[in-house]
């Protein structure tokens, strides 16, 4: 027993003197996101929203003012095919309108909401009516 306890302490000790003289590095860098190459098929006025793991190519512009209703295409931004084109329904408080083409304003698409990065979103709206100016 006493055999034990000494080859413990001699194996922390000499764990410890390993950090010691040579501390592990811990290296923190800030990721900067880039937006990819726009695929071919997307639009110009389209942007770029996404994180680390991707993102989608967005187009937004006022469909209903009233009924707080967008009109929207969304790309996926490898391949440009559209992954979304119809009518967004925002469900927040704020007027938005002034501010629908600044990529800052919005967080990412999960295939059924369009969040904005003040913890609201737009949703999916089943609208067929799609001539409304």
């Amino acid at each position: 027993m006493k055999k034990t306890v000494i080859i413990i302490a001699a194996l922390l000790f000499c764990l410890v003197v390993l950090v010691v003289v040579n501390p592990p590095e811990i290296i923190i860098e800030e990721a900067k996101l880039e937006a990819p190459d726009r695929p071919q098929d997307v639009p110009k006025n389209a942007f770029w929203v996404g994180g680390i793991d991707g993102g989608n190519f967005i187009y937004v512009v006022k469909f209903d003012s009233e009924e707080k209703l967008f009109l929207a295409k969304i790309y996926n931004d490898y391949t440009g095919d559209i992954e979304y084109e119809g009518i967004l329904k925002y469900t927040g408080s704020n007027n938005i309108n002034h501010s629908l083409n600044d990529a800052s304003l919005y967080q990412g698409w999960d295939g059924e909401h369009l969040y904005l990065v003040n913890a609201e979103s737009m949703r999916v709206h089943p609208l067929n009516d799609l001539s409304k100016p």
